[in-house]
């Protein structure tokens, strides 16, 4: 069920990062900054990615609208992640213990 970022509470949405990252659902870590493929190009971590595809604290979908600010995590595990820009830096505080 889509819980919808802009309607959840950012109280709600601290406590889902802090849940997910003790879970190891959500990543604690950034991605390494290098390109997971140096021959294809692939960026670790991209800005304005995820349009139509779920994000991963609020599990609500990444509208064509939000996605400008969405950005999206490429691990060397194969692991992508994306979030709205809210969520996102929710999750960054959170993995840091800064919320």
């Amino acid at each position: 069920m889509a819980l919808g970022c802009k309607r959840m509470e950012e109280k709600i949405l601290r406590e889902r990062a802090r849940q997910l990252i003790a879970d190891r659902r959500l990543p604690k870590v950034l991605p390494s900054p290098e390109r997971i493929n140096e021959r294809t190009g692939v960026p670790s971590m991209k800005i304005g990615a995820g349009a139509g595809r779920t994000c991963a604290l609020c599990a609500s979908v990444i509208s064509a609208e939000e996605a400008a600010g969405a950005c999206e995590y490429r691990y060397e595990t194969g692991l992508t992640i994306r979030f709205h820009e809210r969520c996102e830096d929710i999750w960054d505080q959170e993995r840091q213990g800064l919320g």
